[in-house]
């Protein structure tokens, strides 16, 4: 399950959720597990973009589908203290 790589440009994130699914009933993983490793994917994907430069948009824009997409909050993606979403400002 590599969400970092997902969010990179060209990843498949729309069918990322379908893919961890499969993957981690196969598996067991608990829901539990899945969420927690979906949360450090994305802090290392917004690591690994802020090591080269700022955030573009798209990289932005695919990280805030990735929130969506598995139902993140500001809560979870808060524990991981890498990076705010203009989403929460938003709302």
């Amino acid at each position: 399950m590599e969400v970092a790589g997902a969010i990179s440009a060209g990843g498949d994130i729309e069918g990322l959720p379908s893919r961890i699914v499969t993957v981690a009933g196969s598996a067991r993983i608990s829901e539990k597990r899945v969420r927690e490793l979906v949360i450090a994917g994305w802090a290392r994907a917004v690591e690994k973009f802020l090591e080269v430069k700022a955030l573009d948009e798209d990289e932005e824009r695919r990280l805030i589908r990735l929130e969506y997409l598995f139902g993140l909050t500001q809560a979870d993606l808060g524990a991981s203290e890498v990076w705010e979403s203009p989403q929460a400002e938003a709302a």
